[in-house]
């Protein structure tokens, strides 16, 4: 018996791998439906636009173990309300990082729970459907269909996916590139949080903001200073 939620009807078998054709899967297998709800994006596989096939939901999501439901909120209004809650990893922090990379069309979106990597539009949507790289991987059938199959260890169901393999590696590579330059800073900020650390820690003044930091906003502002003095000392030829 498969560890799914779905009505295993949905459960097909292409090339001798048992899957879900998320491009032809109906949606009354899907027994979950709601209004509104939180993803639980450490656990999120995939968000699939659906806006095409119904007209009172428009967000398949697809979490491990195969926990499916339906949303009405669209895939880019689910990002934009995780990533708005962000403090440092932002829509815009992630399209900064694309920027140094020259990810010009369809971008990667990086957030503290996810790296999400765009496919294609389908069906004239204005919506992306999301594959979140963190948790899967993809491989080809190699047999007469050469489907492409979105997978996870954790589970034995696959995602079959329509979508150019050579547009999937692209598109890993750059999540991996991302994170990448992530990983690059956030080392050398603690190198220097060490040092802070231990000053603070030093520090007889019993300040409470030594021990419980700073607010959000304050935070996102020092961010958004800092970001703007680095760009324009970088610059040939600065302007005020």
């Amino acid at each position: 018996m498969y560890n799914t939620n779905l009505n295993h009807a949905a459960i097909k078998q292409i090339d001798g791998i048992d899957c879900i054709d998320i491009d032809n899967l109906p949606i009354k297998y899907v027994n979950h439906k709601f209004k509104s709800r939180n993803v639980n994006w450490s656990k999120l596989l995939m968000l699939v636009d659906i806006s095409h096939a119904s007209k009172k939901y428009a967000t398949l999501v697809i979490e491990k173990h195969f926990t499916c439901y339906l949303l009405r909120d669209s895939t880019d209004a689910i990002i934009n309300q995780r990533t708005t809650k962000e403090c440092l990893l932002t829509k815009v922090f992630s399209d900064s990082i694309a920027d140094v990379f020259n990810i010009s069309n369809k971008r990667p979106i990086i957030h503290s729970k996810a790296s999400l990597l765009p496919l294609q539009t389908r069906n004239h949507s204005r919506h992306h459907s999301w594959i979140n790289a963190n948790l899967v991987d993809y491989s080809i059938s190699g047999r007469q269909s050469n489907s492409v199959f979105i997978y996870t260890p954790d589970d034995t169901i696959y995602i079959k996916v329509s979508e150019r393999p050579s547009y999937l590696k692209k598109k890993f590579a750059e999540v991996q590139q991302m994170q990448l330059a992530l990983l690059g800073m956030l080392s050398s900020l603690n190198i220097c949080c060490r040092e802070i650390s231990q000053s603070v820690s030093n520090n007889p003044n019993d300040n409470p903001a030594c021990r419980y930091g700073i607010p959000k906003e304050k935070l996102q502002q020092f961010i958004l200073t800092f970001a703007k003095k680095f760009y324009l000392t970088n610059q040939e030829n600065k302007k005020d």
